[in-house]
């Protein structure tokens, strides 16, 4: 997923104009530029957001959709405001847990941080306990909850649905027990399983198959096992496992060093709002 700022800029100008034509004229682009990024757009969130009809209006989804835009679009122009006034490039390293690697957050953040002015960026994925230990050599990390308690430079936290999932051409076999596959990052997936398993007397047996979730999903592909992943994790490769219990979500925690943002940090702080919602808004 990649919500482009460019996408949400054709996106808010073609809710007040109306008109493909206009939009492309007022952002510079061809009329076939502007819709390509609407289709993306529409692809990625899975509902219409435009009715392709002469007025051009906005569907229900569309509607709920322009507020969120507009928020984020404000937010992000004040940063590069922020960003404007400084002489020289400021440079950010952010570290992002492997449970969240493929959740969507990585390139919402490539696309907002890649088109800020005087402002460079990496971003680092590793386990959250390892980010943690190395805190000093990031200025902000994106971590999963159990990672954290009480940390004086704790800014946001919002939830992270995961879900059971397994190869689509696995068949569960009654064989006494449910074989469940964890990566070492997501050790707090194991405890969530025993505690939602336990409370439905079923058996299981859990390994600990390697370090990164990203490196799970691969081996799910080819595996009798099933796992527990983010939910916008699930590639076309792999399925949701049936009648298990639903699990409850983890949070994704956000620190940032203050020094970073300064005063502004309300307004990253109500960037990364936005950024929440509008990953919820998919479909």
């Amino acid at each position: 997923m990649n919500y482009d700022i460019f996408t949400i800029k054709c996106f808010c100008e073609l809710a007040k104009s109306r008109s493909f034509r206009i939009t492309a004229k007022n952002l510079g682009r061809s009329t076939s530029a502007i819709t390509q990024q609407i289709n993306k757009l529409e692809e990625d969130l899975g509902v219409r957001v435009i009715e392709r009809t002469k007025r051009n209006e906005l569907t229900m989804a569309g509607q709920e959709l322009l507020p969120l835009a507009h928020s984020f679009l404000y937010k992000y122009n004040e940063i590069n405001k922020l960003f404007l006034l400084k002489n020289k490039n400021t440079i950010i390293k952010i570290g992002l847990a492997d449970c969240f690697f493929l959740t969507g957050v990585d390139s919402v953040l490539t696309s907002l941080f890649s088109k800020i002015v005087n402002l460079e960026f990496n971003i680092e994925s590793n386990t959250s306990i390892s980010l943690l230990n190395n805190y000093n050599n990031f200025d902000l990390i994106i971590i999963k909850h159990d990672s954290v308690i009480n940390h004086e430079d704790l800014r946001f936290s919002f939830p992270i649905k995961i879900v059971w999932a397994c190869s689509k051409n696995l068949e569960i076999v009654d064989n006494g027990y449910l074989p469940i596959m964890i990566s070492s990052d997501g050790c707090l997936y194991s405890k969530i399983a025993i505690d939602v398993l336990s409370r439905y007397n079923i058996e299981y047996k859990i390994e600990i198959k390697c370090s990164s979730i990203v490196l799970v999903d691969k081996l799910l592909k080819n595996s009798n096992c099933i796992s527990i992943i983010p939910e916008n994790n699930i590639s076309q490769e792999l399925k949701y496992c049936p009648n298990l219990p639903t699990l409850p979500p983890i949070n994704m925690n956000i620190l940032v060093k203050p020094n970073i943002f300064n005063r502004h940090l309300k307004i990253f702080q109500g960037l990364i709002d936005d950024i929440e919602d509008l990953l919820s808004s998919r479909k």
